[in-house]
């Protein structure tokens, strides 16, 4: 998994939030992204990516599975689904079940994306991740709405585990040493849900 970043594929601007959590409103810097990197093509002798033989979570089931202050239609919500979202990060690489994190993207959340082309990847040989645990400083949050563009900005550092890759043939070795850094998303409220709609990140 190695850092968040890492597998971010994303180039990122400095995170720049102009507002404190109080006030909640006024501008903020908004997220610039690059181009995610290839990811590896699929094995023809892999085994099934286990998410595509699931259905698409409905609202209702992932709103179950959210934390129950993700269901405010205010900031409250965008905060909590934020951190629930990159809690998600090292889960898909060990699980590989990509049915929150692909209920919780928007289709232009190259981050995402990126995510999901290597787990899938990852999945494909047999290989999949430990470890990566992310933990999120709550005394850092800030949330700020941008109103040119009219997203909710969430930002916050957090703190990685070591991680490891654990391959088909029952081998394990490092592929990440954590660390720490800044996170910043972009989101907007779907149907009721608050969802992803790009992530920066800057490693410390």
């Amino acid at each position: 998994m190695r850092r968040l970043a890492s597998r971010s594929a994303l180039a990122v601007a400095s995170l720049v939030v102009a507002v404190a959590l109080a006030a909640c409103t006024g501008g903020s810097t908004p997220i610039l992204t690059g181009i995610p990197s290839a990811t590896a093509s699929p094995s023809p002798s892999a085994s099934p990516d286990p998410s595509t033989s699931l259905a698409p979570l409905t609202d209702a089931e992932l709103l179950a599975l959210l934390p129950p202050d993700a269901a405010y239609p205010d900031v409250r919500g965008a905060i909590e689904t934020a951190i629930f979202f990159v809690a998600q990060f090292p889960i898909v690489y060990e699980t590989g079940d990509l049915q929150v994190w692909d209920a919780l993207s928007m289709p232009e959340c190259i981050f995402c994306q990126s995510v999901r082309g290597n787990v899938r990847a990852e999945t494909a040989v047999g290989d999949h991740e430990i470890g990566g645990k992310m933990t999120v400083d709550r005394d850092s949050i800030v949330a700020n709405y941008y109103d040119v563009d009219g997203y909710w900005y969430v930002t916050f550092h957090y703190s990685q585990n070591p991680s490891f890759t654990q391959h088909a043939d029952g081998k394990t070795e490092p592929s990440g040493d954590g660390g720490t850094g800044s996170t910043s998303l972009r989101m907007a409220p779907i149907d009721g849900i608050w969802k992803v709609c790009d992530v920066g990140v800057e490693p410390d």
